[in-house]
């Protein structure tokens, strides 16, 4: 494996972890939502898509990035999912600004991974590589919180 393919295939699983976060109306013991938010988060990565291991993006040719245009897209839409997910369990009963931040993570996940997807299904490598690196920017706070499933870290 290349190390810009480990790179992606790393924050495709930083990414989608660390989207699972959000806040509801109702306060809810934070066990609670650890324990439910890892239960959403395993049953989604489950589904998340793998990327060939061999591809090295930042020599990858136009086909090739419009190859991962797909898996980009679905991992945008778990992130979505997953943040919509945990977010729906309510606001912790501690560590609720945390918990806040984790969400925000999450969504700027979603939404970076969509702009990754859109330069890949174009050929486009430089607008794929700077998504990317926006991605590589974003912190994940998943573990700190007390996620299992939901970080990587």
């Amino acid at each position: 494996m290349t190390r810009a393919t480990a790179m992606v295939l790393a924050g495709l699983s930083a990414a989608t972890l660390a989207a699972c976060g959000s806040s509801g109306s109702k306060t809810v013991s934070k066990a609670q939502i650890i324990s439910k938010g890892d239960a959403i988060c395993s049953r989604l990565n489950a589904t998340a898509p793998t990327l060939p291991k061999s591809l090295n993006p930042t020599t990858a040719t136009p086909a090739q990035l419009k190859s991962l245009a797909p898996a980009l897209t679905k991992t945008s839409q778990i992130i979505s999912s997953e943040v919509s997910q945990v977010g729906a369990l309510g606001t912790p009963s501690s560590d609720a600004t945390l918990f806040k931040q984790i969400l925000a993570e999450g969504r700027t996940s979603a939404t970076d991974f969509q702009a990754a997807a859109a330069a890949a299904a174009k050929g486009d490598r430089a607008g794929f590589l700077s998504a990317f690196a926006r991605l590589q920017a974003v912190p994940s706070h998943g573990k700190q919180f007390g996620f299992h499933s939901c970080d990587v870290q």
